[in-house]
């Protein structure tokens, strides 16, 4: 078994006999592709050797492969010259869909951060031009959606009908009574369209993932994003990661909330210009890596769905040889 795009390592023993001073081409093949041919030469009545390859998984679901060699003068039989072998490719990406209002830095943060994981596959689409439906993704992040243009009603009803998780991006165009009937985690009332310079601070009593005490040291010295200005109230059962700190006053207004609803996970970003502190992290320490961190878990907590069947069977394996005892493990 391995996984879509990794590279793999085969093993392949040769032996022969009263063969010495002979060569053969071994040959690796995928149908009439060949993938790798490397010649070895037989020095010895009594020869054996291990070649060890390199191959890439370029394509998902059972590849078959064929290793061979090729004849030598006088070979009794070309029978055992030939070997098929099964790699099971699996396609374990999630595909991850940034939906936006328009162009915003904080799309490059979140691309970024989510590139890193090999296991996501990310696309950027704005509202006005949305040509695919959100049923193909596994999880949605819509930045400053719905807005005051786009209320995206159909793109909701998809992800509700879907139980797709997705994460609400506030911004200056996000139209909050839209947001606030869009989901039951918070609710923001503003005064206006005002807004606010707003730092985040982590909730000691958050308890869904841990963080490295590196990103809570990071988070005490990154700068504002802004938010609305008003009141904002996280509803019963969410879980408040961040809360905002207005200059010196600590307040308990949410900024970053998670949680879960009718099977369905969600998460609230109460602000924009978390591209900041992307920057922020570098300047302090070389790298993305926290940011990245704190970021990712906060999309691998909403993207990873749970197995909920009553009912899950497990076979051992999913290539048999003739008669080969086939064993089945099952849960109930």
């Amino acid at each position: 078994i391995t996984y879509l795009g990794d590279k793999f390592t085969v093993q392949v023993d040769v032996a022969a006999i009263n063969c010495k001073g002979s060569s053969t081409q071994l040959t690796i093949s995928k149908g009439k592709q060949v993938l790798q041919r490397r010649v070895v030469n037989i020095t010895d009545g009594d020869f054996f050797i291990t070649e060890e390859l390199t191959l890439e998984a370029t394509r998902s679901g059972v590849q078959k492969y064929t290793v061979s060699l090729s004849p030598v003068e006088g070979e009794a039989t070309t029978d055992n010259n030939r070997k098929n072998f099964y790699i099971d490719v699996l396609d374990a990406r999630q595909k991850i869909l940034l939906l936006a209002e328009s162009p915003h830095p904080d799309l490059a943060a979140f691309r970024r951060t989510i590139n890193q994981n090999k296991n996501y596959e990310v696309t950027l689409a704005y509202a006005d031009d949305l040509k695919e439906s959100v049923a193909t993704n596994e999880f949605v992040v819509l930045h400053q959606l719905t807005s005051i243009r786009n209320n995206i009603s159909e793109v909701l009803t998809t992800l509700r009908n879907q139980k797709t998780p997705h994460l609400f991006v506030v911004g200056t165009q996000t139209s909050l009574p839209n947001l606030n009937q869009s989901q039951g985690l918070l609710t923001i009332n503003s005064k206006g369209n005002q807004s606010d310079d707003a730092q985040p601070n982590l909730v000691p009593q958050f308890s869904v993932f841990t963080l490295d005490e590196d990103v809570k040291s990071l988070l005490t010295q990154l700068p504002p994003i802004t938010v609305p200005f008003g009141e904002f109230k996280a509803k019963v059962g969410a879980d408040v990661l961040l809360q905002q700190r207005i200059g010196s006053i600590q307040t308990e207004y949410p900024m970053l909330v998670l949680g879960e609803e009718q099977g369905i996970k969600r998460g609230v970003l109460a602000g924009e210009g978390i591209w900041k502190w992307r920057i922020v992290d570098f300047v302090q320490n070389q790298s993305h890596e926290l940011f990245d961190e704190l970021l990712g878990k906060v999309i691998q907590y909403l993207s990873t769905k749970e197995d909920k069947r009553r009912f899950r069977a497990f076979a051992n394996n999913t290539l048999y040889t003739e008669n080969e005892r086939i064993s089945i493990d099952a849960e109930l």
